[in-house]
């Protein structure tokens, strides 16, 4: 361990209690145990198979291109191997019983985002159960948003200019709290009321300054979800990092703070001078001063918040972009594998991050590259048997997937990683500015309305899938004329990875050139289990009559809500409905702005969307809490690797732990 390493940590040993830790969730051995053995396989193969490659499979002919497709692979290896041994034990923990009598500040940041979907974060932080004070920064200075704050008995905080962008409005907050811990939530994240209660035990761990949440979405139609209704099975791509990876990097001390939702001790924030600033990832940047300091970022496999994914491509790609440029912006500053203050075992984890955000896109890049020019110009990068190369080979790939596949509980996983990874590649290509630019731009991510992708913004994605697929046709037509058999096993090998490619990458481009949002707030669709009891009048040929019923809501928020009918109800007509949440009842007035007919199991039915005209604005309110607080987290449950990886911490908190109902008021502001 380096001096600055031992130093720090010495520090840390010293602080007081520094000997308790939360206690550990009971894991199945065997699964365990299984997973460990495909790892060691998946290493153990995959350096047999790069061993034979190097020593058995030069091209004479093409020498250079061989060593380039060669390098392509092993930084492919690399980064496999490295997520083999950083995920080769995982932390979960039970929740342990919150300090009583503490002084906590939520400090909610904002610039430019709507003011209902900051109205449902502000009200839901407000509720949060244990004593606190809220604070809303605003960035913007908008006169609506201080309203808001006050509305709510929020404390509301702008600034004369935005130096320092997020980081700055963080350290403004700092400025004007002397709470002994900082909640940070971004505009979207709307906690439960629990929050507090699930993360203040933790600090009973006096070396710990971060309590990182798992980062939970609500919204289950955005770009990198796929989701199966009918089903009931889900899938986003960041589940393997908040499920699988951000619990193993808990043992190396290496957890990275994600910034939304967490909860920060302000003695280790004033020890670093506050949050971080000088780079766009405020809060990486933050949490790795803090470990090089000595301090624990402890992680916490808990949906205690859910926020809002990115809607559309776009959205998706801006953010992907952002967090590549400032990682290596965080990289190039305080040089985490070689300075000062860490652990081997932290540099290891921050490698294999800044491996898999940076080279990763290159290694996918060139991949597609081979096959299209092996395919066009009968160059190839190896010369192998077919045999020979299956043997080596195919055994790396299935140990490979198996250990992936048992990693996140789904055998998708590795193939959907794989879609992904690809319609991100521009974006994390984009990250290797950070290491030169000392004047990015903190982008906020789209948060409602959005067009759909610009095509130039598409094309370079459309264009690489129609070069491999041609590839693929000519890499067949010229397997089906040679009379070689070495070069007709060739261009069948290099076809089948185009058409693997193709059909793992393509749906992610449809997706891409079909999504624009078009929704001012998010609605919550399918699976409500809310009665909707409503009246139309109803204009006909004979005239007037009255249409009346009890159905179940669907996509429903604060602005309208979709009734599913035998009928179509006429575009115009006015309908008084009644909401019946599990607390009480709702009433409002609206207009059939939309109908969509549509047939299931033989049977004609139509959705009809009405938008509210008149609604009671805390009627509006009891709507998102009981979609946030009731539906969020049962729609949660169908993403299925997040569902089992948080169920064991989900019942009861660690032994001692009370079940006491903490004050629902906010603590006075000072």
């Amino acid at each position: 361990m380096a001096t600055g390493a031992r130093a720090s940590h010495t520090r840390a040993a010293s602080r007081k209690g520094a000997g308790w830790t939360p206690t550990p969730v009971p894991r199945d051995r065997s699964r365990v145990w299984l997973q460990r053995v495909l790892a060691l396989l998946t290493i153990a193969l995959g350096a047999r198979y790069l061993l034979w490659r190097a020593t058995s499979t030069d091209n004479p002919a093409a020498h250079g291109f061989w060593v380039l497709f060669l390098i392509t692979e092993a930084l492919g290896y690399l980064s496999t191997a490295g997520l083999m041994l950083v995920v080769w034990r995982q932390r979960f923990w039970q929740v342990p019983e919150p300090l009583e009598g503490r002084t906590v500040d939520v400090f909610i940041t904002t610039f430019n985002e709507p003011i209902e979907l900051l109205r449902d974060t502000l009200r839901a932080a407000t509720e949060i159960r244990y004593p606190h004070r809220t604070l809303l920064l605003d960035d913007g200075n908008r006169a609506d948003v201080a309203t808001l704050a006050a509305e709510f008995g929020a404390i509301y905080l702008g600034r004369a200019d935005n130096v320092h962008a997020k980081a700055g409005n963080l350290n403004n907050g700092l400025a004007h709290s002397t709470a002994e811990f900082i909640v940070t939530l971004d505009a979207d994240h709307v906690p439960l009321p629990g929050l507090i209660d699930e993360l203040l035990g933790f600090f009973r761990e006096e070396a710990v300054g971060i309590v990182q949440a798992n980062q939970d979405c609500y919204n289950l139609d955005s770009f990198q979800h796929e989701v199966d209704w009918r089903a009931k099975s889900g899938w986003q791509m960041q589940e393997l990092f908040f499920n699988v990876i951000q619990p193993a990097k808990d043992g190396f001390n290496a957890t990275i703070y994600c910034g939304s939702p967490a909860m920060l001790r302000r003695r280790a924030l004033d020890e670093i001078g506050g949050f971080a600033t000088g780079t766009i990832t405020e809060d990486l940047h933050t949490g790795l001063r803090l470990q090089k300091r000595g301090w624990r970022v402890r992680y916490v496999n808990r949906s205690v918040a859910r926020g809002l994914a990115a809607q559309t491509f776009a959205g998706f790609a801006s953010q992907w972009r952002r967090w590549g440029i400032g990682s290596t912006q965080v990289l190039r500053m305080e040089n985490p594998l070689l300075g000062r203050g860490l652990s081997l075992g932290q540099r290891f984890c921050y490698l294999t991050s800044y491996e898999y955000n940076v080279v990763f896109s290159w290694v996918r890049l060139l991949s597609v590259a081979t096959v299209v020019f092996a395919s066009f110009t009968g160059i190839f990068p190896l010369l192998s048997a077919p045999l020979d190369f299956a043997l080596f080979y195919l055994p790396f790939l299935a140990t490979n997937l198996a250990a992936t596949s048992l990693l996140s509980g789904n055998w998708r996983t590795p193939f959907l990683m794989e879609r992904y990874n690809f319609v991100k590649i521009h974006a994390t290509l984009t990250a290797l500015s950070g290491y030169f630019t000392r004047t990015a731009t903190f982008q906020v991510t789209p948060k409602s309305r959005a067009p759909a992708t610009p095509l130039r913004q598409v094309m370079p994605y459309v264009g690489m899938l129609f070069l491999v697929y041609t590839s693929v046709v000519w890499a067949v037509v010229q397997a089906w004329q040679t009379n070689n058999e070495g070069q007709f096993w060739a261009y069948i090998i290099t076809a089948t990875f185009g058409v693997y490619f193709f059909a793992v990458t393509s749906p992610a481009v449809a997706r891409v050139l079909e999504r624009r949002e078009a929704r001012a707030t998010y609605r919550f669709p399918q699976d409500l289990d809310i009665r909707a009891r409503y009246e139309v009048q109803r204009l006909d040929a004979s005239g007037q009559r009255r249409l009346s019923g009890i159905t179940f809501a669907r996509n429903l928020n604060r602005r309208g809500v979709s009734l599913t009918l035998d009928e179509e109800l006429p575009i115009g007509s006015f309908v008084q409905l009644e909401l019946a949440l599990a607390e009480h009842r709702i009433a409002a007035f609206g207009q059939v702005a939309w109908t969509q007919p549509f047939t299931v199991e033989g049977r004609k039915r139509c959705a009809n969307g009405i938008r509210f005209l008149v609604a009671d604005v805390n009627d509006g309110d009891a709507i998102m809490m009981h979609m946030f607080r009731q539906i969020a987290p049962k729609h949660g449950q169908l993403l299925t690797m997040t569902s089992e990886h948080q169920e064991d911490t989900a019942t009861a908190p660690a032994a001692g732990a009370s079940t006491r109902d903490v004050s629902t008021s906010n603590r006075p502001a000072a």
